[in-house]
């Protein structure tokens, strides 16, 4: 199969697709890591629960449960028999679970280990089967154990929905939030949350474990022989109810040991003390907050996530005089701590300490201080599931919101932009520093604008210096402006269409395949950077061959099929991950984008792209609807990179900053595609004169993998585009598409090149421009010509 891709200044490429078999992990088992791994491994592979036990020898080992302990019963025994072959992994453990306090740290971590096993589905994202090496290499490390000593292990399953790389951020995450963080703010929140690993019931049980062990001792070695002896008894007993009768003379029989007892008098006293801890227990649990576990999830998530962000790290400026007064202040209150001797002779040696004290010190110790401030508020907002509730959680996420934009918090504003009810919200606040560099601005002048009266946020927009001009040249041109720039709910198109697995397939593999053909093309990607991985994925038979202008990507020359694009994604993946090149600043701007480009499509598109396909039916029909975006609504209009997958979608560490230009200005608007109700695709467009006539052209098509590759999607967004055309007052100009990687089909359409386009409307000066897709650029919008290729669809 050959198909062409047209880029910007590079030549045309195509590709050939092609089976192989992927090598194996390999993986030095004569070291440390290799052996804890190898030891882990042989649990899972082994389905044995009967190994994990052997970590209870960790903690106290109980002697009474809670209803054994009211009838002076015995709480069985456990024989555990030390494995030597888990003995690193166990030590490992240990190690970990003194970073969390959890008495059950190792049960809980291994037990998840075997939930990972029997959950591999959820956690591989339908993109790859998971090796027993990639789940334990996941799952054995101190980020997990530390988000495990603070959900619990049911909580945390919740998150196996995120896929391996979703659960192992979410970790990462919560392990750096609970670290930096005051040990007041995490038992608060443990309390909230987990109590059963809060330091209060945590120090209730060893206390408990403590008393007993005093009975024990106080029962003696002879009667703890005779309770074991009929403690076993009754558990081959309780196998059949027929023997209750005899279960409860057994049970009067082990009461009597402790009655007849010599220190039966001392033991009562201790049984009662037990009691009354074990209903401190229950009330401590009863504060257990009624959230669902993904709930729970979330909403730690984000406030690791607002807690962690650059705001932190830049807070409030802090000049020399407040640090002078800190100093003032500090030597006070120790004057009032000590008689007046004391204060006199240490006066001297606190001021020289306090004179050596860095400011910068003293801003980190204030940021600190601000971040528990923010995190107890935060905290004491996780309340049970109510409208009032909600409410008051979504005002402070907002307050927390406009404090990182360094903007006053108005809770009228804040409800007309409604930022807290962003889908994507964990992304929007951990977004990067081309978007948080634009985005104060941008919200600082649309509450001017509402301010100084207008309407909505629409009107706010219409009211910016680069709006009016193009309002004034669409008016010049006969364009209606307010039917462009305004979503309509009326105007829309809707019918059925019946996606397939195939098509989904077929387009993972031509996106991969453009993506290694684009690799081999870009002169801002040094060349051993780009011969590592086709070096690499030569071991696999991929090959990059030159064929003229064009750069055929194939596997001993036939097509690569959809089965193979995991081992090849895998060492894509590996190489990215890696490598400095790929994970460090460039040296310079074009580099920059291209890697950022590039890295983006691989490990985010692409991957995602590879997931949705296997995730696929055969063949499912949906309810289609193609409409306008709603620019104004800006919990959705930010995020239509992350409801397409595309490189502008917040998180993606690429051209975040784009998604607040769309909306800034108004020249540009967007089609989307909803299926059965959710957003899964759009097309920037804008209105321009190509070669010296009016046109309207859509930017790039970007579509889920599921809907890429649809020509009944695809024929009811052009024909979309004409009904714009149509309500703006152009019913019969052309339609063009882009010549970037279209998730549609448009090869049957003409391919005009070199086309003069000249984009009608203007954007800020002073301002970031817009990112157009058919360059993969920044354009300051000036009534100056871009050269391009593009497809006359209409």
């Amino acid at each position: 199969m050959r198909c062409e891709l047209y880029t910007y200044n590079q030549p045309n490429i195509r590709y050939n697709y092609p089976s192989f078999k992927a090598k194996p992990v390999k993986v030095n088992w004569n070291s440390d890591v290799g052996q804890r791994l190898e030891n882990a491994i042989r649990w899972i592979t082994s389905y044995t629960i009967a190994a994990i036990a052997m970590y209870k020898t960790v903690r106290d080992t109980k002697e009474f449960d809670e209803e054994e302990t009211k009838v002076l019963d015995v709480y069985k025994d456990q024989d555990i028999d030390e494995d030597s072959e888990v003995e690193e992994t166990k030590i490992y453990l240990e190690n970990s679970y003194k970073k969390t306090g959890d008495s059950d740290i190792l049960d809980k971590h291994a037990y998840l280990l075997r939930d990972a096993y029997f959950n591999r589905d959820l956690l591989k994202g339908g993109f790859s089967e998971l090796s027993d090496y990639e789940l334990c290499t996941t799952l054995i490390n101190d980020s997990v154990v530390i988000a495990l000593g603070l959900f619990g292990k049911g909580t945390l399953e919740s998150a196996f929905n995120l896929d391996l790389t979703g659960f192992e951020n979410l970790c990462k995450d919560v392990s750096k939030f609970t670290q930096s963080i005051s040990r007041n703010n995490l038992e608060l929140l443990r309390e909230k949350i987990n109590p059963e690993t809060s330091l209060k019931y945590r120090n209730l049980e060893e206390e408990i474990a403590k008393d007993k062990r005093k009975i024990n001792q106080l029962l003696g070695k002879e009667n703890l022989a005779k309770r074991k002896e009929l403690t076993k008894h009754i558990e081959v007993l309780k196998t059949d109810k027929s023997n209750n009768k005899e279960v409860k003379e057994l049970k009067r029989q082990i009461q009597n040991l402790y009655i007849n007892c010599e220190n039966a008098n001392r033991i009562k006293d201790l049984m009662q003390a037990i009691n009354e801890k074990q209903q401190k227990k229950k009330e401590i649990l009863k504060g257990k907050l009624n959230l669902s576990p993904q709930e729970i999830i979330n909403k730690v998530w984000t406030i690791a996530a607002i807690t962690q962000s650059p705001s932190y790290t830049k807070q409030v400026l802090i000049n020399t005089s407040a640090f002078e007064e800190y100093q003032r202040q500090l030597l006070e209150t120790l004057g009032k701590q000590t008689d007046n001797d004391t204060y006199n002779i240490n006066k001297k040696h606190y001021a020289e300490m306090l004179n050596n004290l860095d400011e910068n010190d003293f801003y980190v110790v204030l940021k600190k201080r601000k971040l528990n401030k923010d995190v107890k508020e935060l905290i004491e907002l996780l309340q049970e599931p109510s409208a009032e509730n909600d409410k008051l959680w979504k005002k402070n996420i907002d307050k927390k919101i406009y404090e990182k934009a360094g903007l006053l918090y108005s809770e009228q504003y804040a409800n007309e932009l409604n930022l807290a009810g962003c889908k994507y919200l964990n992304e929007l606040i951990m977004s990067d520093r081309s978007f948080w560099s634009i985005f104060p601005e941008f919200i600082y002048a649309l509450e001017c604008g509402l301010a100084a009266g207008d309407k909505n946020i629409d009107e706010a927009l219409d009211n910016f210096v680069n709006n009016h001009a193009t309002r004034q040249i669409y008016e010049e041109r006969g364009i209606d402006y307010f039917k462009w720039s305004r979503y309509d709910k009326n105007s829309f198109l809707s019918d059925t269409v019946t996606v397939t697995a195939e098509d989904a397939k077929q387009k993972a593999v031509e996106n991969l395949a453009t993506d290694l053909a684009m690799l081999y093309c870009a002169e801002q990607i040094p060349t051993e950077e780009c011969n590592d991985i086709f070096s690499a994925l030569s071991e696999l038979g991929v090959y990059a061959v030159p064929d003229g202008e064009d750069i055929i990507i194939e596997i001993d020359g036939r097509d690569i099929r959809f089965d193979e694009l995991t081992p090849i994604f895998s060492v894509i993946k590996n190489i990215l991950n890696t490598s400095p090149f790929w994970n460090n600043e460039a040296a310079d701007e074009a580099t920059e984008k291209m890697r950022d480009l590039l890295y983006n499509h691989f490990m985010l598109q692409r991957k995602q792209e590879i997931v949705c396909a296997k995730q696929l039916k055969e063949s499912e029909v949906v309810d289609i609807k193609v409409q306008k975006v709603n620019m104004s609504d800006l919990k959705h209009s930010l995020c239509l990179g992350n409801h397409s997958h595309c490189c502008t979608a917040l998180g993606s560490q690429a051209n975040e900053w784009a998604a607040i230009t769309y909306i800034i200005n108004k020249c540009m608007s967007a089609i989307e595609v909803l299926a059965n109700g959710e957003s899964v695709g759009n097309t920037m467009m804008y209105l321009a004169d190509v070669n010296g006539e009016l046109s309207l052209v859509l930017d790039d098509i970007e579509l889920q993998t599921k809907f890429q590759n649809n020509n009944k999607i695809r024929d009811m967004i052009i024909k979309y585009a004409k009904q714009v055309c149509k309500e703006v007052g152009k019913p019969d100009i052309p339609i063009y598409a882009g010549p970037g990687m279209q998730k549609v089909d448009l090869s049957e359409f003409p391919l005009e090149e070199n086309c003069e386009m000249v984009i009608i409307g203007r954007s800020p000066e002073e301002s970031a421009g817009v990112y157009l897709d058919f360059d993969n650029d920044e354009h300051f919008l000036d009534g100056k010509a871009e050269y391009c290729n593009l497809y006359r669809i209409a």
